[in-house]
C-alpha cells in the first residue's frame, strides 16, 4: 500500500468520528422519519463516484417526484450531499493515483463557480419546469453518449482554457437550477468534442462537481437560506455517512470497469430518470409527447448497444 492510501482512510475515519461523536444532533432519532435519504443515496452515491452524473442525478428525481419534495429542496440536498460524496470520491482518485487532468478541472471550476452563483442569484423557474429540464438534460445526454459511440475519433474542439471555462460556466448555470450537471456537461464536452476517453474524463468531471457542489451549498445558504429546510438538513444528516463510503466505492469500481459496461450503466440510469418524469410529474401534453418520443429513441439505442455487446 502506497503512503497516499492511508491518507484516504484517515480522512474517512476522521469524518465518521466528527459526524457520530461530535455532532450535536442524536442522528439515530432521525432515521424513522428520514430513512428514504440514506436508502436513496446507497445507489446515488455509487452513481456519483462511478459515472459523470453525480449523486444529484439520483436524489433529485427521487426527492422531487417520488417524495413530492419541491425542486428547490431537492436541489439544495443535491448540493449538500455531493459536497461530501464527490469530495471523498475525488480524494480516492488522488490517493489511488487515478489520472485527473487538473488543468481541465481548474478552468472548468472557474466557470462553474461563476455560473452556479449567477444562476442562483438571477434565475428562478417553476417547480415543474425545473423537473422537466432535468429530465430532458439527462435524456439528451444519454442519447449523445450512445449515438457518439463508434464515430470517428478525430478531435473536433480543443480543450483550451477558454472552452473549458465556457463549458464550466454552462454546467454551473445548469447546476444552479437542478443541483447537478457541471460534471455531466464537462464529461460530454471532453468525450464528444475533445475526443478524450470516457474513463479518463470521469475522474476530472467528478472533481469539478465536488467543487461546484461546495460552491453551490455556500451560495444557497447565502442567497436562499429558505431552501435549506429542516427536511433538507435532516436528510443530509442521515445520508452523509452513506455517501462518504458509497461515492469512493463507485469511483474504485469505475477505475476497474471496461468501457462498454460503464456506458451501458450510465445509459440505464439516465433512461430510468427520464421515465420517472413521465410517470410522476404533471406535464403539458406537448412536453409529455416530446419526452416520450425521446425515451423511445433512447430505448432503441440502448437495445442496439446491448445487442452489439452480446455479438462482440
Amino acid at each position: 500500500m502506497s503512503i497516499s492510501k492511508p491518507i484516504f482512510f484517515t480522512a474517512v475515519i476522521s469524518f465518521f468520528l466528527v459526524w457520530f461523536i461530535g455532532h450535536p444532533v442524536n442522528w439515530l432519532t432521525l432515521y424513522p422519519d428520514y430513512w428514504h435519504a440514506p436508502m436513496t443515496m446507497l445507489f446515488g452515491s455509487f452513481v456519483a463516484g462511478s459515472t459523470p452524473l453525480g449523486g444529484g442525478a439520483v436524489s433529485f428525481p427521487v426527492f422531487s417526484k417520488l417524495l413530492e419534495v419541491t425542486a428547490y429542496e431537492a436541489r439544495s440536498f443535491g448540493f449538500l450531499i455531493q459536497s461530501i460524496g464527490m469530495s471523498f470520491a475525488t480524494l480516492l482518485f488522488i490517493c489511488w493515483k487515478v489520472q485527473i487532468n487538473w488543468r481541465q478541472v481548474f478552468w472548468a471550476c472557474v466557470g462553474s463557480s461563476i455560473g452556479v452563483c449567477f444562476g442562483l442569484a438571477v434565475f428562478s423557474y417553476s417547480d415543474s419546469m425545473i423537473k422537466l429540464a432535468f429530465s430532458l438534460f439527462a435524456l439528451l445526454s444519454g442519447l449523445l453518449l450512445v449515438s457518439g459511440q463508434g464515430r470517428n475519433k478525430a478531435q473536433i474542439m480543443r480543450d483550451s482554457a477558454q472552452s473549458l471555462f465556457i463549458v464550466g460556466l454552462i454546467g454551473g448555470l445548469l447546476s444552479s437550477q437542478i443541483g447537478a450537471g457541471a460534471d455531466t456537461i464537462l464529461f460530454f464536452f471532453l468525450v464528444l468534442f475533445a475526443r478524450q476517453e470516457e474513463k479518463i474524463s470521469i475522474p476530472s468531471s467528478v472533481a469539478v462537481m465536488a467543487f461546484t457542489a461546495l460552491v453551490g451549498s455556500i451560495a444557497t445558504y447565502v442567497l436562499h437560506p429558505e431552501f435549506i429546510t429542516p427536511f433538507v438538513i435532516n436528510s443530509w444528516l442521515t445520508a452523509a455517512p452513506i455517501v462518504a463510503i458509497g461515492a469512493p466505492l463507485g469511483g474504485w469500481v469505475m477505475s476497474r470497469l471496461s468501457k462498454r459496461p460503464l456506458i451501458i450503466f450510465i445509459k440505464v440510469v439516465l433512461l430510468l430518470e427520464a421515465s420517472s418524469t413521465l410517470l410522476f410529474v404533471q406535464l403539458p401534453l406537448a412536453a409529455s409527447i416530446m419526452l416520450a418520443s425521446l425515451i423511445g429513441i433512447a430505448v432503441i439505442l440502448l437495445i442496439r448497444l446491448l445487442v452489439s455487446t452480446s455479438v462482440d
